[in-house]
């Protein structure tokens, strides 16, 4: 889902209303080091995986490419 807004506090809010249907959430494409502050403030107030692509898709994939 795209949302069309900059502002922290609105893309949690977002999120928060949204999250009953979904399974996990996967943010992408917010700039640093907002991001990273919208992703540990949803973890800890979520009751689902919250990821950000960035941080969390690649490291599997940077670890599997070292071996």
């Amino acid at each position: 889902m795209c949302i069309n807004t900059t502002d922290k506090e609105e893309i949690i809010g977002f999120v928060k209303a949204v999250e009953p249907t979904f399974g996990a959430i996967n943010i992408e494409d917010i700039e640093s080091p907002k991001v990273l502050e919208i992703v540990e403030r949803l973890q800890k107030e979520l009751p689902i995986p919250v990821f950000h692509d960035d941080q969390h898709l690649l490291s599997p994939l940077r670890l599997s490419l070292t071996h």
